[in-house]
């Protein structure tokens, strides 16, 4: 088989069982028989779409011939050629109008991601995100503070002002919500309503363990294994601390 061609009428025929009934019908999709060296009706399904340019596969005007995927409106087409009448069945509005309705969305969308990133919800989440759970150790009476922030480095020098030489214990991720559960889990040990606590054995070893697998900030001062070992075997267990209406009482007043 070779050769696609669109017969505009039935001369090429000798037994067109319609013609010979003097039936009207439009052109007949035909192929060239090697075999037979004639044309026949082919047989099954063929695109009956033309080309609208030229290549090495097919020359401009002439029929697509290639297996139908597809039948709209009962004319058999092939994928290529379905997709083409899809677009141009929708492509109904002006090039302008579209454009316009197109710019419209987008300020739309930009609007929308404007309120969003002003609103407080984004603030917080954005917050969250950044936020990380620091414990430092304050060198004068050796309090451990438990506390958040976006932004370690000045907020350890600002503690350094206010306190005096400090020393990293842990950092983790985490935000307000967090640092409350861990406020929370050692109240027992905690100095008045301040963010700092005593530093409890039992403080220290959770502290210590957490070390282990947590991404900790590698900033400097920051205590080393050994030196955190030494805090925790020096430091007063439950029944050592003193407390007073309720409250750790650090430092602990002298015997």
């Amino acid at each position: 088989m070779a050769d696609w061609e669109a017969s505009r009428s039935c001369k090429v025929f000798d037994n067109c069982v319609q013609c010979l009934h003097r039936v009207p019908h439009p052109p007949l999709l035909v192929e060239y028989d090697q075999a037979k060296r004639n044309y026949a009706l082919a047989e099954g399904g063929r695109c009956v779409a033309r080309w609208a340019s030229t290549n090495h596969d097919h020359a401009a005007g002439s029929i697509c011939g290639a297996e139908p995927d597809k039948t709209v409106a009962g004319i058999d087409l092939c994928n290529h050629h379905a997709d083409l009448l899809t677009k141009w069945r929708y492509f109904e509005e002006p090039e302008e109008r579209v454009r316009r309705k197109t710019d419209k969305l987008r300020e739309a969308d930009l609007e929308y991601e404007k309120a969003l990133n002003e609103s407080d919800a984004h603030r917080e989440r954005l917050h969250a995100a950044r936020s990380i759970v620091y414990y430092i150790r304050r060198t004068s009476d050796g309090a451990v503070k438990i506390g958040t922030t976006t932004r370690l480095a000045t907020r350890m020098t600002q503690l350094r002002a206010e306190h005096g030489e400090i020393t990293i214990l842990l950092t983790h991720s985490g935000a307000a919500e967090k640092e409350r559960s861990m406020h929370l889990k050692f109240r027992q040990y905690r100095i008045g309503r301040s963010e700092w606590f005593a530093p409890a054995r039992e403080l220290l070893r959770w502290i210590d363990g957490e070390r282990g697998h947590c991404n900790v900030a590698q900033m400097r001062p920051w205590m080393s294994r050994g030196d955190m070992r030494k805090l925790i075997t020096a430091a007063p267990e439950d029944r050592g601390l003193q407390y007073h209406r309720g409250t750790v009482r650090w430092p602990p007043l002298a015997a």
